[in-house]
């Protein structure tokens, strides 16, 4: 109580207070239910934050708002003041470490930050990834046209359709050179 940010202060700048008890609970603390996910698999908090609240409220001040938390910026990282900010719940959802992260082009972001970019849905993004698209035609919101013994089709859902196929059946189809009767035109 000495620096007055404990007790019931959570609502009047005791949020910091309550973050940094939470950070040494989970990165020391066997006890602790998120141990496994930061002190056991080696994550640790500054000597100068572990001694001392008050250094932690020095270099990291108050959050913004009630709704930032504190956020690693490497993941597998340390608590220190050079690898930590205030992040809102968005943005730490784009660092979480079980993200897949994309690489088109020389551009990586995870699979969120794409279907945001693009107006594409996430799920419709891995849906195609895990039904082993390309990436750019996984990116993109004109899919490649196909050619199969029916005629064309503007998707491939729509030539699997017509052929009474799974969408995995088709892209196994017009990725093979076993079937050069069914090819991608862009």
């Amino acid at each position: 109580t000495k620096h007055g940010r404990s007790g019931s202060a959570k609502l009047d700048g005791g949020k910091a207070y309550y973050t940094w008890v939470a950070i040494k609970s989970r990165c020391l603390s066997s006890g602790n239910n998120r141990y496994a996910r930061y002190g056991g698999r080696g994550i640790s908090i500054c000597d100068s934050w572990r001694d001392s609240f008050e250094v932690f409220l020095s270099d990291m001040g108050d959050p913004p708002t009630g709704a930032h938390s504190i956020d690693r910026i490497d993941n597998d990282g340390d608590y220190c003041v050079s690898n930590c900010k205030w992040s809102t719940q968005s943005e730490q959802a784009n660092n979480k470490s079980s993200n897949r992260v994309i690489e088109l082009d020389g551009v990586s972001k995870n699979l969120q930050q794409w279907a945001g970019d693009l107006g594409i849905k996430r799920e419709t993004i891995a849906r195609r990834l895990n039904s082993g698209w390309e990436v750019r035609y996984a990116l993109s919101s004109k899919p490649p046209r196909i050619r199969t013994p029916l005629g064309e089709f503007n998707s491939l859902s729509q030539a699997a359709k017509a052929h009474n196929m799974s969408i995995s059946g088709m892209h196994g189809r017009i990725t093979k050179d076993a079937y050069p009767e069914f090819i991608k035109l862009r």
